[in-house]
């Protein structure tokens, strides 16, 4: 399988998520539906990053870098991420 790290994000509550999946189209179909603890009735959610691994421990290496990082808007250029087509780029 291959992993994906992905955050998402909600215009309507202003707020972001991240998190690990092998399935992202799934993944936030499930988040836009509601069956996510953390997102119900967050939503809709939409897609700001997303870049896929070969293995789950680099995928969790990216998420933990993510998770430094965080602050998001502050500290990663999330604003540029949203205004670039990243959730189709970094597809392997």
């Amino acid at each position: 399988d291959k992993f994906q790290v992905y955050i998402i994000y909600s215009d309507t509550f202003d707020v972001f998520y991240k998190g690990i999946t092998t399935d992202f189209e799934k993944r936030l179909n499930a988040h836009n539906a509601g069956l996510s603890r953390y997102t119900a009735g967050k939503g809709p959610w939409r897609c700001v990053y997303l870049k896929t691994f070969s293995t789950k421990h680099d995928a969790l290496v990216e998420e933990l870098y993510q998770e430094i990082k965080q602050g998001f808007a502050d500290e990663i250029d999330l604003t540029h991420a949203m205004n670039m087509n990243t959730c189709l780029s970094s597809r392997r």
